[in-house]
């Protein structure tokens, strides 16, 4: 597939109430974690979306999509920025983690071109549906979740056809800490001291 035919959506707007501070914004080996999540995606897509409700993101001058329900966590501003897109194919990634790296975006990308909905699945059956491909076809279901306020991703699917990619330790793009999350100060360090040993 083209990268003209795959918008990046980057999922920015989150409170950080536990970072206390825009997560986005905090820098990781001298840049922010916006920008990681950017560089992650510019191989493979010509357009890139920020799912944010910031006016600071403008600033990494890619179209900032306002949520269009508030409150609706990562699930409204997958919706939203679906709805923006251009594309029948899209990858979202938060930007909250940036221990991931490319080949994980190719091999999902490769994956993902000829089904709906594919989320990376790795572990004991953790489940990545913030790395993941989605298809503008699920807006429907996408809306007729949020609109009866169910903002649960795990619920919406379990609703429909998922094709479940798991991310086997034996892909030579694995590490364990590949979907390590920075939600807090202290993981900001821990990702550093992670980038810093290998």
């Amino acid at each position: 597939m083209k990268s003209s035919e795959i918008t990046g959506i980057i999922l920015a707007g989150g409170q950080s109430s536990r970072m206390g501070t825009d997560k986005g914004l905090m820098e990781l080996n001298g840049k922010p974690l916006i920008q990681h999540a950017i560089d992650f995606l510019n191989p493979f897509c010509d357009q890139i979306i920020l799912s944010s409700n910031s006016d600071d993101h403008k600033s990494f001058n890619f179209p900032v999509i306002y949520d269009e329900v508030n409150g609706a966590g990562p699930m409204g501003g997958i919706y939203s920025s679906l709805k923006s897109s251009v594309t029948q194919m899209n990858i979202v990634l938060s930007c909250d983690i940036p221990l991931i790296n490319t080949k994980l975006i190719d091999f999902i990308l490769k994956s993902g071109r000829l089904n709906i909905v594919t989320v990376p699945r790795h572990g004991n059956n953790l489940i990545e549906p913030l790395c993941a491909c989605y298809s503008k076809a699920i807006l429907p279901v996408l809306k007729a979740f949020i609109y009866k306020k169910n903002f649960r991703m795990g619920d919406f699917l379990n609703t429909i056809d998922v094709h479940w990619l798991d991310i086997s330790p034996d892909y030579e793009f694995y590490h364990q800490n590949l979907f390590f999350n920075i939600n807090m100060p202290e993981d900001l360090a821990r990702a550093m001291d992670i980038i810093d040993k290998t």
